[in-house]
Formats: C-alpha cells, sequence, structure tokens
C-alpha cells in the first residue's frame, strides 16, 4: 500500500536554462509594483481548512485564466479517457476551476529544441506589448529558466503571498538551490504530472543477480551500504566474454549498461557531489574542483571507460541499453520512471534501486530527476500575480492530492514493479532529491557545458585529465555565473 504521508522529496523537480536578452531592470520593477497592487482585493488571506492544507481562500468571479503552454504539457486534459493519470489531472483542473470560480482556457503550440525561439518570442512580444493575453506561462524545461532570469517578463514567484514552498506539493528545498539572492522565476511541483516519469532509477536483473550469488540487494540498500564500490563489484563479477571470441561485444554480458546521459548525470545528485556554494546573501557560486569532484569523476571515467563490465557506446546512446537488459545480457542499467512503463511486457524478472550512495559515509541515498524535458511555470508580469499564484498554488496541491497517488500507485507499484521490496525502493527513491544551481540552469553555460555536466564530458572526451577538463570550462562558468547574478542587480 502506498504510504499516506507522502514525503517532501517526491516532489522535487525541476528547472533548467536558455538564455536572451535582457529587458530593462525599470521596467521589470514597475510591472511587478503594478501587478502586486492589483490583487489585493480579490485574494485573502483565509485559510482553507481540510486536507489540502493551507491554500488560500477567494472568488475570482468567473474569471478567465489564460494559460500559455507548450505542446508537451500533461495539463490541458478536455476530458475523461479512462487513462488513469490523465483523468485525474482533468478531475483536478475542473476542481481548481471550481474552488476559485474562474474557468480555464488554453494556447499551446510547439516549443521543444527547434520550436523553442518562435515559442518564446510569441511569449516576450505578448508581454512586452501589455497586453494580459497570459496568466500562467508553462514551458520547455532546458531553456526556460534562464529565459526568466534575464528576459525581465516574468515575476519574482518569492514575491507571491499565495504561494508557499514550503508546502510538500512544491519541490522539497528546489526553490532554495534555484534562487539567486532571493529571486526566483520558475518552479516545478504537482502541476503537470509529467516530471514524475523524468525520476532516474537503477533496474537490475533479478535472476542473474541470484545466479551470480550476490545476495539480496534490497536488504543492502536497508543496510546503508549500497555504494558507488559495490556497483563496481557486482559488475565486474556479472561480465562474460558469452561468445568467447576474446572481445565483448553486443552479444556478451556486462554488469552495468549505460542507456542515456540523464542516466551519467544522475550519478552527481547520488553521490552528492555539489558544484555550487552559497554566501550569507544567498548568491551562489562555483567554487572549483574540489577533491569530491575529482574523485568521483576520476572514479568513474576509469569504471565506464577502462573496465569491460560496462557498456557504453556513445554512438548508441538512445535505447541500444534498453534491448540489453531486456535480452538479460546486463545486471545493472539507470531508468527514468516513464521507461519503467516500457518494461512491463519484458519476461525477465527485474526490481528497481535507488542510485547507489557514493560511500557509506554519506548519509542518504539521493535521488535526481531529468528536469530538462520537464514543463516549468511562470507568472508574466502583466498577470493579476496573486491570482496566478492562487491558480498554482491549487493545482499544485490538489495534483499533490489526487494526480501523483495514482501515478505512484497504480501507474507504478501496480504495474511496473514486481515484488514488495521495489515498492520500498520506490519510496526511497522518491523521498531525497539532490539538484544543483549549475544543473538548474545549465543551458545558460552553453548547450552541455556547465559544472554538473563535467561528468558527461569527461566520458565523451575519455581519458583527459579532469584537472585540464576543468580548466579549459573555468572562464565559461565564471562568465556565467558573473551575468545570471548581474542581470538581477
Amino acid at each position: 500500500m502506498m504510504r499516506k504521508r507522502l514525503t517532501a522529496g517526491l516532489l522535487c523537480l525541476l528547472i533548467t536554462a536558455g538564455t536572451v536578452s535582457c529587458a530593462s531592470e525599470q521596467g521589470r520593477t514597475e510591472s511587478q509594483n503594478s501587478g502586486m497592487d492589483t490583487n489585493t482585493e480579490q485574494t485573502t488571506a483565509e485559510v482553507v481548512t481540510g486536507p489540502e492544507g493551507t491554500l488560500m481562500a477567494a472568488d475570482f468571479g468567473g474569471e478567465t485564466i489564460k494559460w500559455y503552454l507548450w505542446d508537451l504539457n500533461g495539463i490541458e486534459i478536455s476530458e475523461e479517457t479512462g487513462d488513469i493519470i490523465k483523468d485525474a489531472v482533468y478531475k483536478r483542473n475542473r476542481d481548481v476551476e471550481e474552488r476559485y470560480n474562474v474557468n480555464f482556457a488554453y494556447t499551446s503550440s510547439a516549443g521543444h529544441l527547434a520550436d523553442w525561439d518562435k515559442w518564446f518570442t510569441t511569449c516576450q512580444t505578448s508581454v512586452m506589448a501589455g497586453d494580459a493575453a497570459m496568466d500562467i506561462v508553462g514551458g520547455y524545461g532546458y531553456y526556460m529558466s534562464a529565459v526568466a532570469i534575464d528576459s525581465g517578463i516574468f515575476f519574482n514567484l518569492n514575491d507571491v503571498e499565495a504561494l508557499d514552498f514550503e508546502q510538500p506539493w512544491w519541490a522539497g528545498r528546489m526553490h532554495e538551490t534555484a534562487s539567486i539572492g532571493g529571486n526566483l522565476y520558475t518552479i516545478v511541483g504537482n502541476v503537470d504530472p509529467g516530471y514524475y516519469g523524468q525520476t532516474q532509477t537503477m533496474v537490475f536483473n533479478k535472476d542473474l543477480a541470484q545466479e551470480l550469488n550476490i545476495g539480496d540487494l534490497y536488504a543492502l540498500v536497508g543496510n546503508g551500504a549500497w555504494t558507488f564500490d559495490k556497483l563496481v563489484e557486482y559488475s565486474k563479477l556479472s561480465s562474460a566474454d558469452l561468445d568467447g571470441d576474446g572481445t565483448y561485444g553486443e552479444n556478451d554480458r556486462y554488469g552495468l549498461a549505460l542507456e542515456d546521459y540523464a542516466g551519467i548525470d544522475a550519478f552527481n545528485s547520488g553521490f552528492d557531489v555539489k558544484y555550487t556554494e552559497y554566501d550569507a546573501d544567498g548568491v551562489p557560486s562555483v567554487p572549483g574542483l574540489t577533491e569530491k569532484i575529482t574523485d568521483v569523476i576520476t572514479s568513474m571515467c576509469d569504471f565506464v571507460i577502462n573496465d569491460p563490465s560496462v557498456y557504453f557506446n556513445l554512438k548508441k546512446m538512445d535505447g541500444d541499453a534498453v534491448n540489453m537488459f531486456a535480452k538479460g545480457n546486463t545486471l545493472f542499467s539507470p531508468k527514468g520512471f516513464s521507461g519503467l512503463h516500457g518494461m512491463r511486457e519484458l519476461e525477465l524478472d527485474f526490481g528497481i534501486l535507488p542510485y547507489p550512495k557514493w560511500d557509506e559515509a554519506q548519509p542518504e541515498y539521493y535521488s535526481a530527476n531529468a528536469i530538462h524535458n520537464t514543463t516549468v511555470f511562470a507568472i508574466p508580469i502583466t498577470a493579476d500575480t496573486e491570482r496566478a499564484g492562487c491558480i498554482l498554488e491549487a493545482m499544485s496541491c490538489l495534483g499533490y492530492q489526487n494526480v501523483l497517488p495514482e501515478y505512484y500507485e497504480r501507474a507504478l507499484k501496480g504495474k511496473g514493479v514486481r515484488d514488495d521490496e521495489s515498492e520500498e525502493m520506490l519510496d526511497i527513491i522518491f523521498n531525497q532529491f539532490r539538484f544543483d544551481f549549475t544543473y538548474i540552469y545549465s543551458y545558460a553555460f552553453g548547450n552541455v557545458q556547465a559544472p554538473s555536466m563535467m561528468m558527461r564530458i569527461a566520458l565523451q572526451k575519455k581519458n583527459k585529465p579532469i584537472t585540464s577538463l576543468w580548466t579549459s570550462y573555468e572562464k565559461v562558468f565564471s562568465s556565467t555565473m558573473e551575468r545570471l547574478i548581474g542581470s538581477l542587480q
């Protein structure tokens, strides 16, 4: 059974970044003050009692809430279809409309990769024209965060009274990680359920583990002893040249098959690697190449590049490891939760684990989320900010209460997971998320040039020492951080 108390870690997710030219700070300040002044009569501080906690009470008199979304959003559901997740979203949306006496109107268009510029230009033009055509904006996570910082068209969410980021339906401590000196312009929570599937886990072949007499991996996790060293040890034990040709190929057996770069990035969170530190005012900086970063990346590169027990094919990083695991030719493989849905029909018996710790001294197992592929939300400076905040808070709160349980219990535990122990692993995975500022705003550093992506860069560069590799990127790190912080001053 699903735990009645859903942990705050379940909601840790996502925001990432892009770049666009800055609007004037004067224009931003005037618009922000204007937005705050328009809302005092509509929203009260009255607290609604009940399971949804502390939602503000308000009646917006039948007003239309205008959503501007990219086409890959998961909230624009027009009718019930029998799909458990979509139906839960549909009902949640209707509940929010009724609670606040509003009507939702959606405008969505292609906004992914090649379509991003056109999508965002439409948003920017509308806001700069002051036409109030958008109350809430939800777009492609990889680009939205830095755009929100640089463009000057979005409101500082930390100044919206109706938004309470201490509540478990938001991203745990995510708002602190993503803030720059108290400024936060995009957020993710249970508004859009799409981010649930981006949580990263580790699947393992239960039959192969038994054949190799590895022991109880679930108990290993429970004892706090599932670490990087154990991943290496068991991977080496699993590997075998099955066809006897003296080399390792697709017909041989491996310990670890790396599926994609999201799976690689997730080791940073799993090992609790910190690329950013904050001063007393909450301003972030990149301190440099620490001993922990050096040890982790050097060890991972040695394991992945030089050890034959790891299947890692840069030319086939999208789906090839899935086939390796499906054939029973690997013991471990990273997997996003959305990928578990496609494994329901596999004949082999599999279980799931959290990512390993770096070592046993690490106090917790930490999880990652591929936030680049999620919807992040912002409030335009032309909107009634408190009204928009009330709606976002209610959407996330009621999503937490009514949508997340459907996904977590039925879609995952009921179909994607095959034993009670794996259900316990889900609880561990969703309980503790780790994100780094430079991952949230990664695209601001340029495509795949952020400090938090140095592990995947090092693997691409193979045996280039991390010290020289880091040095070659330091100017990018420094200039980007200066620009991000400077845009808020």
